[in-house]
Formats: structure tokens, C-alpha cells, sequence
């Protein structure tokens, strides 16, 4: 350290133990120009231990894991935690200048590599001229490298090796390195030599790439041709097809129309039919109702007239005396019930008669009742009964007229209501046949709705696809505008790589002539310095010489004064 404190303008002395520190800073109290540092460095800032052993030289940041074997005796003594500087925090405040001559004294045991890494990576390690590292040959510490891979490491960085001093420590030597410019200057242009050809292959590779990429290119965009020729005419038969469907349609309409007269006019004439229908079923009630009216007071006459014979035989088995009397009364009743049959209508006035005669019939009934009882009065009822009989007679004439008219007026209705039978026969028939009619025309009504829906279907089905198809025309024609957008870009960024590719290669071209020139220069001035070196070994053989000339000069001379003398 005395040969740094008599040479340095400026020295900074960095030390991790405190009282190591404390005695550095005492010991160079007086001068001015070295400043005392206490502090730890490592490549990370922060806590770091300080490892401290019985011999103060072996204190380290790192276990002296090698140097306890070498040294059997050198006992660990305590560790010390102290808060870490990175080297480039430690070197920023300096503001190291690199046409000055710099020295790095490094003394770090475990930490040589780590420390002149990091001041590599900050850029720091090339300010420092010279080198003073302090390393053993062998690693001597946990995470240490051998003193030969640390200077190997520094000789990639451009620094030679000057010399060896072991003198204090044959394990633990100084190794004295000088920064070589030339060397350093010729290894960045190497690296730089090499990232200029990487780069040239990595041009030339993207270029490849560009070419397949534009050949791919070019292969889809005929492919894309293809496409849209044949979605043209897929596009123009749509076109074709979408016509005839629409002319289709339109005519389809126009028999839809048609259809939907016919079917207006059926239903018109339908609702006719029906009214007709109701009117018919009304009067066929009103028939029904009628004859239903007469078969009943039919019925009652029957049973009635029936009544009559039942008291016409019981009379004719009490009173034979009136035999004559009550089959002429049994006659007049026959007729009566043949008139009754035949009567079908006049229902009013045969009953009013019937209830006249029934009440003949009573009194007459009452009177054969009375005659039985009185045998005597038999002769006067007699008279009473045929006068009555008589009258009987005349009314059953009239009866019987009214009965031929009544059978007239109900043949008359007969026909009418057969009539009426008929024409409803007919009427039904033509409803039937309108229904039939009704249900052809409703199903081909149906069939045109569906086949309507169908053609609708199909026409929202083909103006879906012929949009669709449209949709595809519009993105294949975007694709192929963004196709040869791309392209575009690609010949004009095709245009720049090459262009760049070619201002690169002059780069490198001009790179190689100037490290070629700087190699002729390195062995010009290789070549320069063995001569000089060469000229200095004869000027010191010629120097060696006149000093021999000399002495053997004044040899002479003394000589010659001694015999002169």
C-alpha cells in the first residue's frame, strides 16, 4: 500500500472491518489525497456477513472454506452484519474519466469474478487502466474461482496479463494486468463482427421467410381468383334460379288469387245453401211437429172409436131389443172410424166434432143405461134413439164430407210435404256435393298454403343464401383487398429488408476493411515496437560498447598520463 500511497494523486481505500478501518483512516489522517471508505462490496446491495477469523488478512464476505485447510491453525472468530454497496453505487460519485490513467486494486477473497462481472455489466470495468487483483491459485473460498479463470476472464475483456508478484503470499499472489486498447477495440469489433453477421443471417432468413411467405401469398391469392370465379357463377345461377322461383312464386300468387275467388264465391253460394238449409229444416220441423199433432189426435180418436165399440157391445149384449138400433150404431161407427182413419189433418175441427159426438155418444150411453134400467120407457128411448140415430146419420154425412176434404187438404199437404221432402233431398244433395266441393277446395287450399309457405320458405332460404353469398363475395373481395394491402406491405417491407440487407452488408463489408485495417495496423505497429525493441537492444549492445570504449579510453588515458608523467 505504500507504493500506492507514494504514486496515486487520488486513492480510495474501501474497508468491509471496522477496525481495520479505523486503523487505515488513523494511518492516513495526513494525507489528502486517500480517502477511507467503511463499507462492504458485493454484486447485490444489502445485508451481507462479514467473516472474521484470527488472522485479520483472511477476513472475508465468503467462508474461508479452502484457506482453513491449507491453514490448520486460522480459527473463525465472530461474523459481523454489515449493509452491502454495489460497485457502480461505490464508483458513480467518482466520475472516473477514461483518458486518465486508472488503478483497481482488488482484494476480495470469493468475490474476484462476482465484482468485476458486475462492474463489466455497468460499463465501470474499462475506466480502470491497470489491475491489481489479489487471488489464489486455487479457490480458497466458498463460491471462489481460481486465480487462472479469473485473469482468462479479464483477458476476454482486453487485459493482458503484465506480471506475477508472489512475494508476500506464494498461495494467494498479486496479479498485475494492463488494459490493452488495441485488443479491446479489436474484440469489440469481433463481437461486433459477429452480431453484424447474425444479424445478416437473420436478414437473410427473413428474407427466405418473406419470399415463402409472398410465394404463399401469391398461391392463395389465384386460390382466392379461383374462388370467386366459381362463386360468380354459383352466384350468377343463384341469380338465374332466384328469378325463375320469383316468376314461380308471382304465378302462384296469381293461381292463389284465383283460387281464393273461387273459394270467396263457394262460400258466398255455401252460405246461401245453408240459410236455405235452415229455412227447409224450420219447415220440415213445423211439418214433423203437424203430423206428430195429427198421428196423436189420430190415436185419440182411435182409442176413442174403440171406447165406442167396447160400449156398442156391451149395450148390444144387454139389450137385445136394441140390436137393430146398435148395429146401425155399429155400422155408423165402422164408417165413423173408416172416416177417422182417412182424416190425417183438420185437427181443430174433428176434435170440436169429436167432442159433439162424445158427448152424444154419452148421452146416448146414459139413455141405453136409463133404458136398461127402465124396461118400460124402452119403446120412448127407442124413438129418442132413432130419432137420434137419424140425426146421428145426417151428421155423420156431413162428417164424412168434411172428412173427404179433410183427406183432400192432407193428400194436397202429402204431396207438398213430399214435395218439400224432395227439394230438400235435393237441396242436401247439392249440399253435400258443396261440402264435398267445400273440402276439395279447402284441401287444395291447404296444399296451395303449404306449397305457398314452401315457396316462401324456399325464397327466405334462397335470399338468405344469396346473401350469404353475398356476404362471402363482400369478404372475399375485403380479403383480397387486405390480401393485397399485405402484399403490398410486404413487397415494400421486402424492399426496405433488402435495402437495409444491403446497407448491412456494406456495413460489414466496411466493418471488415476497417478490422482488417486495424489488424495491418495492430501488426504495423506489432511489427513497430519488435523493432524498436530490436533498436533498443542494439542501442544498449552499442551503449555497453562506448561504455567499454570509454573505460578503455580512460584506461588508455590514465595510462598515458602515468608514462607522461
Amino acid at each position: 500500500m505504500d507504493d500506492h500511497l507514494a504514486m496515486a494523486q487520488r486513492l480510495l481505500l474501501v474497508e468491509a472491518d471496522p477496525q481495520a478501518c479505523q486503523q487505515l483512516q488513523a494511518r492516513t489522517a495526513e494525507l489528502e489525497q486517500v480517502e477511507v471508505r467503511c463499507c462492504a462490496l458485493s454484486p447485490e446491495p444489502g445485508q451481507a456477513t462479514l467473516h472474521r477469523y484470527n488472522l485479520p488478512d483472511a477476513n472475508s464476505l465468503q467462508p474461508a472454506v479452502g484457506l482453513l485447510r491449507l491453514f490448520p491453525g486460522l480459527k473463525p472468530r465472530d461474523r459481523l452484519a454489515l449493509d452491502a454497496l454495489s460497485p457502480t453505487a461505490l464508483l458513480e460519485p467518482l466520475q472516473l474519466n477514461e483518458q486518465n490513467e486508472h488503478l483497481l486494486v482488488i482484494d476480495l477473497p470469493g468475490q474476484e469474478l462476482p465484482i468485476l462481472e458486475s462492474l463489466a455489466q455497468s460499463g465501470d470495468l474499462h475506466h480502470f487502466a491497470h489491475i491489481h487483483l489479489y487471488c489464489g491459485i486455487e479457490a480458497l473460498y466458498e463460491s471462489g474461482r481460481p486465480a487462472t479463470e479469473v485473469v482468462d476472464w479479464l483477458a476476454e475483456h482486453g487485459f493482458d496479463l503484465i506480471a506475477t508478484e508472489d512475494r508476500l503470499d506464494p498461495d494467494q499472489p498479486c496479479w498485475i494486468l494492463r488494459l490493452n486498447r488495441l485488443k479491446l477495440d479489436r474484440i469489440a469489433l469481433q463481437y461486433r463482427l459477429e452480431a453484424l453477421e447474425a444479424e445478416n443471417a437473420a436478414l437473410k432468413q427473413a428474407c427466405d421467410e418473406q419470399a415463402k411467405s409472398t410465394a404463399g401469398l401469391q398461391k392463395q391469392l389465384e386460390a382466392l381468383k379461383a374462388d370467386k370465379v366459381a362463386v360468380v357463377k354459383e352466384r350468377d345461377a343463384l341469380a338465374s334460379e332466384h328469378a325463375a322461383l320469383k316468376s314461380a312464386r308471382d304465378q302462384q300468387a296469381k293461381l292463389v288469387a284465383e283460387r281464393q275467388q273461387q273459394l270467396d264465391a263457394v262460400m258466398t253460394e255455401k252460405a246461401t245453401l245453408v240459410k236455405e238449409r235452415e229455412t227447409l229444416s224450420t219447415d220440415h220441423a213445423a211439418l214433423k211437429q203437424a203430423r206428430d199433432e195429427q198421428a196423436k189426435s189420430t190415436a185419440e180418436l182411435q182409442k176413442q172409436l174403440e171406447a165406442l165399440k167396447a160400449e156398442k157391445d156391451a149395450c148390444a149384449k144387454e139389450q137385445a131389443t136394441l140390436k137393430s138400433a146398435r148395429d146401425e150404431q155399429a155400422k155408423l161407427a165402422v164408417e165413423r172410424a173408416e172416416q177417422l182413419k182417412q182424416q190425417t189433418s183438420a185437427r181443430d175441427q174433428a176434435q170440436a166434432k169429436l167432442d159433439e159426438l162424445t158427448k152424444t155418444l154419452e148421452q146416448r150411453t146414459q139413455a141405453q143405461t136409463s133404458a136398461q134400467a127402465k124396461v118400460e120407457e124402452l119403446s120412448k128411448a127407442l124413438e129418442a134413439a132413432k130419432a137420434e140415430a137419424d140425426k146421428q146419420a145426417k151428421l155423420a154425412i156431413q162428417y164424412k164430407a168434411e172428412a173427404d176434404t179433410q183427406t183432400k187438404e192432407r193428400a194436397a199437404l202429402q204431396a207438398a210435404r213430399d214435395e218439400q221432402a224432395k227439394l230438400a233431398t235435393e237441396r242436401q244433395k247439392q249440399l253435400e256435393a258443396l261440402k264435398t266441393e267445400k273440402a276439395a277446395v279447402v284441401k287444395e287450399r291447404d296444399a296451395l298454403a303449404s306449397e305457398q309457405a314452401a315457396l316462401k320458405s324456399a325464397r327466405d332460404q334462397q335470399a338468405k343464401l344469396a346473401a350469404e353469398r353475398q356476404q362471402q363475395l363482400d369478404a372475399v373481395a375485403a380479403e383480397r383487398a387486405v390480401v393485397a394491402k399485405e402484399q403490398a406491405e410486404l413487397r415494400s417491407k421486402h424492399e426496405e429488408q433488402s435495402t437495409l440487407v444491403q446497407s448491412k452488408q456494406a456495413e460489414i463489408e466496411k466493418q471488415k476493411a476497417q478490422l482488417h485495417e486495424t489488424q495491418s495496423r495492430i501488426h504495423t505497429l506489432e511489427g513497430q515496437i519488435a523493432e524498436s525493441d530490436q533498436r533498443q537492444a542494439l542501442m544498449n549492445e552499442e551503449m555497453i560498447k562506448a561504455e567499454g570504449q570509454i573505460e578503455l579510453i580512460k584506461d588508455l588515458l590514465l595510462k598515458g598520463d602515468l608514462q607522461i608523467t
